[in-house]
């Protein structure tokens, strides 16, 4: 269900954890899988949505295309030019994990968006100002 802030117009955020596979976060029957239920999960909100959460995909992916193409979300992550999700806790060299998916429908106006440089795990917290409505 949508929800609301101090009464406001209504929102979703949905947070993702995506499917780890041992050959990597390229593209796979089963990632593609999830994705794709992902996908269709957060279209049937008629609000505002917010994606967020570790997909455990590379940003060049088909699988994360799926959410951008038809212009369903915004992937906050390529239109920023985020090259690293990750903390120095992390010593593998794929740097992509977190993603922040948008609404794609003018709904959802971001005011401001980066990776902050907190070091509490080995993935990198993500900050979005935005404004909703």
């Amino acid at each position: 269900t949508c929800h609301t802030y101090d009464n406001q117009t209504p929102f979703a955020i949905l947070n993702v954890h995506g499917l780890w596979d041992k050959t990597g976060k390229g593209d796979c029957l089963r990632r593609h899988a999830q994705m794709w239920n992902i996908r269709s999960i957060a279209e049937k909100f008629t609000c505002p949505t917010i994606i967020a959460g570790d997909f455990n995909a590379r940003p060049d992916t088909e699988c994360m295309k799926m959410f951008t193409e038809a212009r369903k979300f915004r992937n906050l992550i390529t239109d920023y030019d985020i090259i690293d999700t990750r903390t120095k806790r992390y010593t593998k060299g794929e740097r992509h994990a977190n993603y922040m998916l948008i609404s794609d429908n003018g709904t959802v106006c971001v005011k401001s968006f980066s990776v902050l440089p907190d070091d509490v795990s080995d993935h990198a917290a993500l900050r979005l100002v935005c404004e909703i409505g």
